[in-house]
């Protein structure tokens, strides 16, 4: 009967319908797995980028401590070079007994006697050591004048 085929014909119809409804649930489940997949990746990248700026920032303090210490140092050296300096320029090296280098206070602040005093050997080691210590130069072994 004409029912009968027109109820087949729409049965058919509404089975093929569906089925390509399924299939492209199916596709959207699986889209949705591959963006869920996607986003756990990103999510894992972004963790390990903020751990290594943070890595970086750690790494940049660090260094900016360094200089910090070194420019202390250096600092502290220029320091430590400007007292060797003037406790260098307090001595003077002359011809001592014997033709021997001496050492010889300048200042008589600290009772040293006259500084126009011509240079003498505080002791005959002290005059050993400064005829070993200094060269012809009138600098120490090895050294330039500063």
């Amino acid at each position: 009967s004409a029912n009968a085929e027109e109820g087949t014909r729409l049965a058919r119809s509404a089975s093929a319908a569906l089925e390509e409804i399924v299939t492209s649930i199916e596709r959207v489940e699986e889209q949705a797995d591959e963006i869920a997949a996607a986003s756990e990746e990103q999510s894992a990248t972004s963790e390990q980028i903020a751990r290594s700026v943070q890595s970086i920032s750690a790494a940049a303090q660090e260094s900016a401590a360094g200089v910090t210490q070194v420019a202390g140092a250096a600092e502290d050296l220029n320091g430590l070079t400007d007292r060797l300096r003037a406790n260098v320029e307090q001595f003077d090296l002359g011809e001592g007994a014997g033709g021997e280098k001496s050492h010889v206070g300048r200042g008589d602040s600290e009772g040293q006697g006259d500084p126009e005093a011509p240079p003498q050997a505080s002791s005959p080691q002290a005059s050993s050591r400064a005829s070993r210590d200094y060269g012809g130069d009138g600098h120490p072994s090895g050294t330039a004048s500063l």
